[in-house]
C-alpha cells in the first residue's frame, strides 16, 4: 500500500533566471522554450482537481503524480512540447513518478492490484512502464535514477520483516546489494558509472544512546559488470 499526504495543489514550473550567471549557448539550447519566463507556469492535471511534481530534468521535462478524473494518483511525464502525459500503473489504482533523468526515463512507485503490494517501475518513451521486480517481499521503494537508466532504491525481503537495497539494470534486473552485517540497508543514489551511495545496519549497531539502531553511510556497490562488490566503505552517523 503507497502512502501519500493529500495536498490540494496544482504542480508548476518555475523558471526564474533572473540574478544567474548566464549560461553556455550549448546548455542554453537545452532548455525549453518556457525557461525564460520568470512566473509559475501551471502544468495542468490528468483530469482531476490536483498534481505534484518530483523532479524535473535539464530538458525542463518534469514527472510527479496527478489525479485523474477518477480520483486516483497517476504518474506522469510533462514536457513543454507535450504537455501532461499519464505514465499508467503496474495494474493497481495508483502511480508516483519520483525521479527523471536526462533521456527522459522515469522511476516511481506504483500498486499493483494486489492489497498491500508495491513495486518500482521504470517508464521509457519507446517501452512504457516496467515492473522492477521485488527481493522477495510485497514492497519495494526505488530512490533514484542514473543518465544510463539504471535504479537504485530498497525492497523488503520475503517476509516483509527485513529490507536490502537494491541495484537494478536491464540486463541484470534487481539485485541484492547486501549489508554490513545488520538486517538492512538502503540503497539512495546512483551515479552513472552504477556506483549506489545508501545507509546500512551494523551489526553491532543495533542499539544507540538515543535508543535507535546506528546507521552508516556507504558506498555499497562498485561496477555493475562485476560478479561481486568489494567490501563496503563506511563511515558511522546517529540517528
Amino acid at each position: 500500500m503507497t502512502v501519500r499526504r493529500n495536498w490540494v495543489v496544482v504542480a508548476v514550473l518555475v523558471t526564474a533566471l533572473a540574478g544567474v550567471a548566464p549560461l553556455p549557448a550549448t546548455a542554453t539550447s537545452l532548455l525549453p522554450v518556457s525557461a525564460q519566463a520568470s512566473a509559475p507556469r501551471d502544468l495542468g492535471t490528468l483530469g482531476g482537481r490536483t498534481s505534484r511534481s518530483y523532479d524535473i530534468n535539464v530538458l525542463g521535462q518534469v514527472t510527479g503524480d496527478a489525479k485523474t478524473p477518477e480520483g486516483s494518483d497517476h504518474a506522469y511525464r510533462w514536457t513543454p512540447a507535450r504537455g501532461m502525459q499519464d505514465l499508467g500503473t503496474l495494474g493497481g489504482t495508483n502511480s508516483y513518478g519520483e525521479a527523471i533523468n536526462a533521456r527522459g526515463q522515469i522511476m516511481g512507485v506504483s500498486d499493483t492490484g494486489v492489497d498491500g503490494e508495491s513495486r518500482a517501475f521504470r517508464w521509457t518513451p519507446s517501452g512504457g512502464m516496467q515492473d522492477l521486480g521485488t527481493l522477495g517481499g510485497s514492497l519495494v521503494f526505488p530512490e533514484d535514477i542514473s543518465i544510463a537508466g539504471h535504479v537504485t532504491g530498497w525492497s523488503y525481503l520475503a517476509g516483509n520483516q527485513e529490507a536490502h537495497a537494491f541495484l537494478w539494470t536491464p540486463s541484470r534486473g534487481m539485485r541484492d546489494l547486501g549489508t554490513l552485517g545488520g538486517p538492512g540497508s538502503f540503497g539512495s543514489a546512483i551515479n552513472a558509472f552504477g556506483h549506489v551511495a545508501g545507509s546500512a545496519e551494523r551489526a553491532d549497531g543495533t542499539i544507540t544512546r538515543t535508543g535507535g539502531r546506528q546507521q552508516v553511510a556507504c558506498r555499497s556497490w562498485i561496477p555493475w559488470a562485476r560478479e561481486r562488490a568489494p567490501p563496503m566503505e563506511s563511515t558511522s552517523w546517529g540517528m
